[in-house]
C-alpha cells in the first residue's frame, strides 16, 4: 500500500504531453517517427541506434492495437517505443545527446509501462556511456520485478556509485517506489549535479492516479563517486532485459538543465505546474493544471485568480453586457448601465414593475423583549405577489436590508434583532409599503 503522498499532478498535465521546453523532449509521435500496431524498427529514426553492446531493436508502436498489449498512456499521444525480449539477445536503443556544456544540474524523465513478465532485470533507462570506455558521469534507473509478486509488480530501483566509486545496485529505500503494477503507466525522474557528481533527487509519478513521490538520497553518486572528474554523459539508452518474454514501453523522454528549469525545483519547465515558483511536490488540489503554489484559487478547478466574482464563482457574462452575472441586476438581459429606478435590486431592463405588487400590501409589526434587554422587531407582509422578491429595510438604513421571497400565500416575514426601545419603521422597498411600531416599557 502506498504511503506518504507527496503530491498530485494536474489533471490537465496528465491528459496531454508536455510542451517542448527541455533540452530534449521526445514523445515519439508521427511527425518524427514511423510506427504501427506491430511496431516499426526504432533504429535509424531520429538518431537512435543499437549500441556496440548489441541487442534487438526497439520498435515504435501505436497505442491503438499495439501487439505488446500495453494500455494507452493517460497523458495522451498516439505512439510509444517498446520491446519484447525474444531470445538471449537483449533489447537496446541509444541516442547521442549533449548535456549542455557538461556542467550544472540536470533532470531526466521518462514514462514507463511494464508488460508481460519473464525474469530480472526487466528494463532500464540510463545516461551513457555507462561502465564502458570512455567512462562518463552516468547512472542507471532500473525496473526490476518484485520478488514477492514477480509477474505482476516491479520496483523502481537504481545503480549508483558510493563515495569510493563502487557501483551499487539497490532498491530506493522508500516503499512508494516499490510494488508498481504492470500494464500501468508511471513517470520516473532523476536529478543529478555534474558539479559534485551527486544524485540529488528521484521521483515516481503514477500517471493514472496522479500520485507523486519524491526521494532525496545522500551519498549517492554518478560513476566515479565523490571524486568525480569523469566527462559528462553523452547520451541516453533504453533497455529491455531479463529473459525471453519481458515487455517494456517508454514514452515522453525529457532532459533539461538549469536553462529549462527556471525556478530550480528539479521539475523541467515543460512539465512544471508552477514553472516560475519552487514547488517540488507539484501539489494541485483542484486538478486544474496550476500548482497550489501559484494558484490563487487552489480549490476552484475553473479559476486560478479570483477575478470579479471571487474563487468558486464564475466570472461568466451570459448577456455580454460587460457586467459579470454575479453582479448583473439583469443577468439574462443586456443592460450595461445597470439602471434600477426603484432600487429593488432588479434592473429596469428586466423588472416587471407593478406586476410585483398587488396594491393591497400591508405590514404588521410586533416587538419581542429579550432577557438581555434588547428587542426583536418582527415584521410580516400580507397580500404580496406570490414568489416575488421582497426587500425589508429598518429605519431607512440600507445596511439592514433583508431579502425574502414572498410565499404562495402572499406572506413574507423577517426579524430585526438586537434593537433598543423606541419607535422603529420597516418598509418593503419593492412596493413602497411602510409600517411603524414603538417598542419598550409603557410609561
Amino acid at each position: 500500500m502506498r504511503k506518504r503522498l507527496i503530491g498530485l499532478l494536474a489533471a490537465g498535465l496528465l491528459a496531454a504531453g508536455y510542451p517542448a521546453a527541455a533540452q530534449y523532449d521526445d514523445g515519439y509521435e508521427a511527425d518524427t517517427y514511423t510506427g504501427d500496431a506491430d511496431g516499426e524498427v526504432l533504429t535509424g529514426q531520429n538518431g537512435y541506434y543499437v549500441p556496440p553492446a548489441g541487442g534487438v531493436d526497439f520498435k515504435v508502436y501505436t497505442y491503438a492495437g499495439n501487439t505488446l498489449g500495453l494500455p494507452a498512456n493517460p497523458r495522451g499521444g498516439d505512439q510509444f517505443v517498446g520491446s519484447t525480449t525474444v531470445d538471449a539477445t537483449l533489447s537496446r536503443a541509444q541516442k547521442d545527446l549533449a548535456y549542455g556544456d557538461g556542467t550544472g544540474t540536470w533532470t531526466v524523465c521518462f514514462d514507463v509501462c511494464a508488460g508481460a513478465a519473464a525474469a530480472n532485470n526487466l528494463a532500464s533507462f540510463s545516461t551513457q556511456n555507462y561502465g564502458i570506455t570512455p567512462f562518463q558521469a552516468t547512472f542507471i534507473m532500473l525496473m526490476r520485478w518484485d520478488q514477492e509478486e514477480p509477474t505482476t509488480e516491479w520496483n523502481a530501483d537504481i545503480v549508483y556509485d558510493d563515495a569510493g566509486g563502487n557501483p551499487i545496485t539497490a532498491e530506493i529505500p522508500d516503499v512508494n517506489f516499490q510494488d508498481n503494477p504492470s500494464y500501468h503507466w508511471f513517470r520516473r525522474c532523476a536529478t543529478f549535479n555534474l558539479a559534485d557528481n551527486s544524485i540529488v533527487e528521484l521521483t515516481l509519478t503514477d500517471l493514472v492516479t496522479g500520485e507523486r513521490f519524491v526521494y532525496a538520497p545522500t551519498g549517492w553518486y554518478l560513476d566515479g563517486g565523490s571524486a568525480g572528474g569523469l566527462p559528462p554523459p553523452s547520451g541516453l539508452r533504453l533497455f529491455c532485459g531479463g529473459g525471453v518474454g519481458n515487455q517494456i514501453g517508454y514514452d515522453n523522454v525529457t532532459v533539461c538543465g538549469a536553462a529549462g528549469d527556471a525556478d530550480g525545483d528539479y521539475v523541467c519547465d515543460g512539465e512544471d505546474n508552477c514553472p516560475n515558483q519552487v514547488n517540488k511536490d507539484q501539489a494541485d488540489a483542484d486538478g486544474d493544471g496550476a500548482g497550489d503554489a501559484c494558484d490563487n484559487c487552489p480549490n476552484d478547478p475553473n479559476k486560478t485568480e479570483p477575478g470579479v466574482c471571487g474563487c468558486g464563482v464564475s466570472d461568466n457574462d451570459g448577456d455580454e453586457d460587460g457586467v459579470a452575472d454575479c453582479n448583473d441586476n439583469c443577468p439574462d438581459v443586456y443592460n450595461p448601465g445597470q439602471e434600477d429606478s426603484d432600487n429593488d435590486g432588479v434592473g429596469d431592463a428586466c423588472d416587471s414593475g407593478e406586476e410585483d405588487c398587488t396594491g393591497l400590501e400591508f405590514i404588521q409589526m410586533r416587538c419581542k423583549l429579550q432577557q438581555d434587554g434588547t428587542i426583536i422587531v418582527i415584521s410580516k407582509l400580507f397580500n404580496g405577489v406570490p414568489f416575488s422578491p421582497a426587500t425589508f429595510r429598518l429605519d431607512g438604513d440600507p445596511q439592514t436590508d433583508i431579502s425574502e421571497t414572498i410565499k404562495q400565500n402572499g406572506k413574507a416575514k423577517v426579524k430585526f434583532p438586537n434593537l433598543v426601545a423606541g419607535q422603529h419603521f420597516v418598509s418593503m422597498l419593492e412596493c413602497d409599503v411602510e409600517a411603524s411600531i414603538t417598542c419598550g416599557p409603557q410609561p
